[in-house]
Formats: C-alpha cells, structure tokens, sequence
C-alpha cells in the first residue's frame, strides 16, 4: 500500500554514503540502507531486537575497521 506510512527510526553513518551502502549490501550477511540526505541510513523497523548485538559489530566493523 503505497500511500500508507509506518512509523520508524533509523541510524545516519557518518561516511560517504555511496561507499557505505556498498560495504553494507557486500557485507556477509548483507545489510541493507538507503540513501537519505546524502547520508547513509539504517531503518530500525526492519531490524529485529534479538540481531542489534550482531548489527552493532557489523556496523563497528564497517565504520572503525580494526587493524590486521
């Protein structure tokens, strides 16, 4: 239904949001954002709470990769 709206929250990254959404949808499992504003963003509504803990490494990992 196109013309009904859902009530939500999302996440902006800070970082070039066309590389963002790249890393992202190639990560493994992919996640999949948008492109808002020219920031990347994560939409909360699709997230479930039991995978925050294994989205907030993804995220960590994606935004301060650590060092080998």
């Amino acid at each position: 239904m196109p013309e009904e709206t859902v009530e939500s929250y999302g996440i902006s990254l800070p970082g070039n949001p066309n590389k963002l959404e790249e890393r992202f949808r190639k990560n493994e499992p992919p996640v999949i954002g948008r492109i808002y504003q020219d920031q990347f963003v994560l939409d909360m509504k699709t997230i479930l709470e039991k995978d925050f803990d294994e989205l907030s490494g993804i995220i960590e990992n994606i935004i301060a990769p650590k060092a080998v």
